[in-house]
């Protein structure tokens, strides 16, 4: 807490009137910052604030004090916030840390002796751990019985970050692993013993943050801000809520969510989900007549168009495809006309067709359709197991059902909804 401005007038240390403090106490001048106070008199003493310095690990504050040479006790304090700050080292070294000297608690306390010299200069600084910004700090000078108090710049509260990722959560174990996708424009709230603090939305990358005093906080997601239909089609995998402290940072505060596929499925085959996706012998046409030139609905330059937005949709891998009009075109109906085997090549197929039918603005709800396949793309790249694309045994049944899922969604242009036969 600061304290305020005042003024105890002293006889032997300030006689003269131009000096002399009014009712406020110090006289402040002019701040480096154009916020902190810099030059503050007290009395015959001036309080220079010089500078702070962070090198990368702790946070130096340095100042100068100018005034007669006289027996004289200086003193700065520091802002206490939940996590007191203390000083790990000072100059020059005869402060004494802690002393009950007047009302400046928390502080650091100078004495100088005099010696020959009518007016002199002493420079003191002190250091604390982590970087540290300004604020504004009491400090005082104290000559024979008489003292004066005041405010200079000094070390402030300092900010901790809160932070974390919405993500998709495609192998639902509640972490964030490589090649899961992220959740955009997600509300998350920051609050403090139940009253909120601030708030934010994840990024692009699903990344949010938040900077505040030390302290205990809850930080929390807003499901009501999932867009469309990802409101009823997402399931958290995690908590919806964190209580952390801060002081030091407290990253990886993460919210996943996976897609309730079983819902998804159900809603397409009743029909009450609707959806206008074409299916994959429609698009198998499309790259035939493509790739040999020709219209079928869409035109070979529209056919390269949606491929060359594909290969940025949400993963470097899977779809990146060889170079030449031509061998584009062709790669693609290789992969659409190929007899499905494997669950893993009907997985691909379906896949596929979902990311075209979401570029060329066909399927359900086009936020959750790129969530979909957000997840279907982290399926596809999920590391180890023995299957040709290198996706884990144990995402068998996920592969299965993300193939229902897409299969009902690319259904044909269905009017009413869709389905998986």
């Amino acid at each position: 807490m600061l304290l305020p401005l005042i003024a105890v007038f002293n006889i032997g240390c300030d006689s003269t009137s131009e000096n002399a403090l009014n009712s406020e106490g110090g006289k402040t001048g002019v701040s480096l910052s154009g916020l902190q106070p810099t030059n503050v008199t007290f009395g015959r003493f001036e309080v220079t604030y010089t500078g702070r310095v962070y090198d990368g690990t702790s946070t130096t504050f340095s100042y100068s004090v100018t005034g007669p040479d006289k027996a004289m006790h200086f003193r700065l304090g520091w802002n206490v916030a939940e996590c007191t700050l203390e000083p790990t080292s000072w100059t020059p070294l005869d402060g004494t840390v802690s002393s009950t000297d007047c009302c400046i608690n928390p502080g650091l306390e100078w004495v100088t002796t005099p010696g020959y010299n009518p007016y002199v200069t002493h420079y003191f600084s002190y250091t604390f751990n982590g970087d540290i910004p300004e604020g504004i700090v009491p400090a005082s000078v104290k000559c024979k019985h008489d003292l004066v108090l005041g405010e200079v710049a000094g070390p402030g509260i300092p900010s901790y970050r809160i932070s974390g990722t919405v993500f998709q959560d495609a192998n639902a174990d509640a972490l964030l692993s490589v090649n899961e996708t992220f959740v955009s424009n997600v509300t998350i709230s920051l609050l403090q013993d139940g009253s909120p603090v601030s708030s934010t939305t994840s990024d692009g990358d699903g990344y949010y943050e938040f900077t505040a005093p030390c302290g205990t906080y809850s930080v929390e997601v807003d499901t009501a801000t999932l867009t469309g239909t990802q409101q009823t089609y997402f399931l958290a995998t995690t908590a919806l809520a964190y209580e952390v402290s801060i002081g030091p940072d407290s990253p990886g505060n993460n919210f996943g969510f996976d897609v309730n596929s079983t819902k998804l499925v159900e809603d397409l085959e009743a029909q009450t989900l609707p959806t206008s996706g074409w299916d994959t012998k429609f698009w198998k046409k499309e790259f035939l007549f493509g790739s040999k030139g020709r219209t079928f609905v869409y035109t070979p330059a529209e056919l390269l168009a949606f491929l060359e937005t594909i290969e940025g949709l949400a993963l470097e891998n899977p779809f990146v495809f060889p170079e030449g009009d031509t061998e584009r075109l062709t790669f693609v109906y290789e992969i659409l006309k190929r007899p499905s085997s494997t669950d893993f090549e009907a997985f691909e197929a379906e896949l596929l067709t979902l990311e075209l039918n979401y570029v060329s603005g066909e399927g359900i709800d086009l936020s959750t359709e790129l969530v979909l396949i957000g997840w279907g793309e982290s399926l596809y790249n999920a590391p180890g197991g023995t299957n040709p694309k290198g996706v884990i045994i144990e995402a068998a049944g996920t592969i299965q059902d993300a193939t229902s899922v897409f299969r009902g969604i690319n259904s044909n242009k269905s009017t009413g909804g869709g389905g998986t036969q």
